[in-house]
């Protein structure tokens, strides 16, 4: 049995200061969701029972879960305002860390339930992308990773600049006029960085998807099978017991985010969450 190793290119680096940053600092949180007239009981029960496996995957214990009942949600904010407030009122009372929302939040919404009801709030994406960020190994997969953290970070730079120019209270020059924050300024530099950054990842996994191309066509003849399947279904269980490959096996979700080849008498098997 041969192992295939695809390592891959260097032309963009991952600073390891800049990589290993993301570390725990909320222990506590509520999770909340809203209820919409199509989705039932059952359907709201199961996707939040899934986000508390997530949020425990990320090293977060949830300390109470709600939802609403509402057609939409509210523009603005995302839930509606009197929830919020009742919801901030529990978690000051229960001294959790922040709310965890079972969808997207979009970068106003989050901004203004941060800056109306003094919630710390993370959404559903963000969990994911933490664990993501914990979990990759191989170089693929931590190039893969950044991109998604860089496009989601992108048009939700205003949300974090505006924090900082409020603690700093406003700039006015001489004469009294109001004149630009840090935080504008910063958010255009910030930008070009991120977009940056962006391009470079693309063209290196570019580059890593030819050499990975390059590597299919050298075995055409060799017949292939992929293991597929929603996350914690049991595929890394199911390759070690074909394989005796070694791959990590866990009772949690996204427990294995790199793909892993195994070659067998010319039989290529590929495991991938």
């Amino acid at each position: 049995m041969q192992k295939e190793d695809f390592n891959g290119l260097e032309e963009y680096e991952l600073e390891p200061e800049v990589w290993e940053e993301v570390e725990k600092t909320e222990q506590t949180a509520f999770l909340a969701t809203i209820g919409t007239p199509l989705e039932t009981d059952k359907d709201i029960e199961e996707s939040l029972n899934e986000l508390e496996r997530l949020a425990e995957t990320a090293g977060i214990d949830v300390l109470g879960v709600y939802r609403q009942r509402r057609s939409t949600p509210d523009r603005a904010t995302y839930f509606g305002k009197g929830f919020l407030t009742e919801l901030s009122q529990k978690m000051m009372q229960a001294q959790a860390d922040l709310l965890i929302v079972n969808d997207e939040l979009s970068p106003s919404q989050a901004r203004n339930i941060e800056r109306d009801f003094q919630i710390k709030v993370i959404d559903r994406t963000e969990v994911i992308l933490y664990i993501f960020h914990n979990r990759a190994k191989t170089r693929e997969a931590k190039l893969q990773v950044r991109l998604a953290e860089l496009e989601y970070q992108l048009p939700r730079l205003k949300r974090l600049w505006e924090h900082f120019d409020k603690e700093r209270g406003g700039i006015r020059n001489k004469g009294g006029t109001a004149t630009r924050g840090m935080g504008e300024k910063q958010i255009e530099i910030d930008k070009r960085l991120i977009t940056d950054n962006i391009r470079k990842i693309n063209k290196a996994i570019e580059s890593i998807q030819h050499q990975k191309e390059t590597q299919r066509k050298q075995r055409e003849k060799a017949r292939k099978i992929c293991l597929v399947g929603y996350t914690n279904a049991g595929k890394s269980t199911l390759f070690n017991y074909l394989t005796q490959a070694g791959v990590l096996v866990e009772d949690k979700l996204f427990a294995t985010l790199d793909s892993t080849f195994w070659c067998i008498n010319y039989v290529f098997l590929s495991c991938k969450t």
